[in-house]
């Protein structure tokens, strides 16, 4: 499959997750305002512990789809089938484990009255995981796409309205847990009807085989884990729920970023996996490079632009009491830049378990150590800082476990070059426009005129040097050509072709 169709099916799952993200992005916002700190914290803290328990508890078996199906795709039915098996069972088990906890600590702490909803809808997510992967296996990227919007927009609402009408956060957690008993029925229903998934014709060799590959992804999938949300669970445990709410809003994940990151890495795995399987080294290399190449225009630019906008950021979306949530969010959006070297895709497309399992084990040792270190020495904001330098290092160390993994130079791995001329480039528009005197100007049009001012600059200074390919810059015209040519003619006359 061709580059280009590639990106189309990143640019068509891409585009459902931007639609979601339209509506998603301001549900933290509203919610903040309708809770109260401690409330929003608890919010908070619910979607962390669920976050935990998704990931523990796929034991790794719907993220080796991606890898696993292409290698034996004459049964996609029997994996896909005992694949939904286990999932379900467990599934069922953390529903019981929820309304078991929810009885013995009831009344105990505020959090009670969460524990049995936690256990349902984690129960019902980890069973309908595999979905959206199975879609993108299938190439079926518009699918997923509707899936994503369907999907956010569906239990974003159902818990958005409950908030307005009740102010009753463990309601509101319940109404959107009926979006996932919606979503399983409608996964088992197209499971059924294009696979005929059942009890009759299982491969108990091949489930053992699978669960045996999905051993280092479990493990890399909980360094994971740790690796992004350690700072959570020590703000968490360190401090009160009303200053881990403070902690989160500074703490934000972009979810463009999260998109992004997700939408490339679940579109061009099972490619990376197949050229793998056929022995096409070069084909191999060049995709990773061009994805990561491709990756990095994304997000350096999300990167300068939340950076030059991070106080207006906070204090519009959340209003001046997370006044504290800015220092923390000024040092958080650095993590940006390291989620377009798609760390870990390489080595789980060519299912090298031994890097799997090395770099599985030692994460959770590095990060921690970080970030305690980072509490030791500043508080909150240390733990942050240790977070970001923790992250550049685990980037420079996956760089060259990856170069190691398939036996090639760094450069014909990673675009290196490239991606350093582009990080200049953003660095220095982020210097000048911070010379602009605009501190003047409301919080809104700050908001606004910053990230103008940064994409116009950049558009122009991108389309006027060889930085992009000549695919590139014409993709880059057909997109925004009609908008430049109204309002800035002068980029397009001395843009090259």
């Amino acid at each position: 499959m061709s580059t280009s169709s590639l990106g189309r099916q990143v640019l068509f799952l891409l585009s459902g997750r931007m639609v979601a993200f339209a509506f998603m992005f301001f549900l933290p916002v509203v919610l903040a305002r309708l809770f109260t700190q401690h409330e929003f914290g608890l919010y908070r803290q619910f979607f962390l512990i669920f976050y935990a328990v998704y990931t523990i508890m796929q034991f790794g078996m719907s993220v080796a789809l991606p890898s696993f199906i292409p290698r034996h795709k004459e049964d996609t039915r029997s994996i896909l089938s005992m694949t939904l098996i286990f999932l379900g069972t467990i599934g069922l088990f953390l529903t019981l484990v929820g309304g078991v906890v929810a009885l013995l600590y009831t009344g105990s702490s505020e959090f009670s009255r969460l524990f049995l909803v936690l256990g349902v809808f984690s129960g019902l997510m980890v069973f309908t995981a595999p979905f959206e992967s199975i879609l993108l296996i299938e190439s079926r990227s518009h699918f997923a796409g509707i899936l994503v919007v369907v999907w956010d927009i569906g239990r974003g609402a159902l818990l958005l309205f409950t908030a307005i009408l009740t102010h009753d956060l463990a309601l509101s957690l319940w109404f959107m847990t009926i979006a996932g008993v919606l979503r399983a029925a409608g996964m088992l229903l197209y499971f059924r009807k294009r696979y005929q998934i059942g009890f009759s014709g299982l491969r108990p060799s091949l489930f053992w085989n699978q669960l045996k590959f999905a051993g280092p992804l479990t493990l890399q999938a909980l360094a994971h884990l740790v690796e992004i949300n350690v700072d959570r669970y020590i703000v968490m445990a360190m401090f009160a729920t009303s200053m881990f709410a403070v902690y989160t809003v500074g703490a934000f994940q972009i979810p463009i970023v999260d998109m992004v990151f997700s939408s490339v890495c679940g579109v061009v795995l099972p490619r990376l996996s197949e050229f793998y399987a056929a022995k096409q080294q070069k084909e191999l290399l060049t995709l990773h490079r061009e994805t990561i190449r491709r990756t990095a225009l994304l997000l350096f630019p999300v990167f300068g632009i939340f950076f030059l906008v991070r106080s207006e950021f906070i204090l519009f979306l959340f209003s001046a009491k997370y006044a504290e949530s800015v220092a923390i969010f000024s040092i958080f959006v650095w993590l940006i830049p390291t989620f377009a070297f798609l760390n870990g895709l390489m080595l789980q497309a060519i299912g090298h378990e031994r890097f799997l399992t090395w770099t599985g084990l030692l994460k959770p040792v590095f990060v921690c150590s970080f970030a305690f270190i980072g509490l030791a020495w500043g508080g909150m904001l240390g733990v942050v800082l240790g977070m970001v330098l923790y992250h550049y290092t685990a980037t420079a160390l996956h760089v060259w476990l990856t170069a190691k993994g398939v036996s090639a130079p760094i450069s014909e791995v990673y675009p290196i070059r490239a991606l350093f001329h582009l990080a200049l480039v953003i660095l220095g528009l982020i210097v000048v426009i911070e010379w602009i005197p605009l501190h003047s100007l409301p919080i809104l049009a700050r908001l606004l005129i910053k990230p103008t001012i940064f994409v116009v600059l950049l558009a122009s200074f991108l389309l006027s040097t060889p930085m992009l390919t000549i695919s590139d810059r014409q993709a880059l015209k057909d997109t925004f050509a009609p908008m430049l040519r109204r309002w800035f003619p002068w980029i397009l006359d001395h843009s090259t072709t």
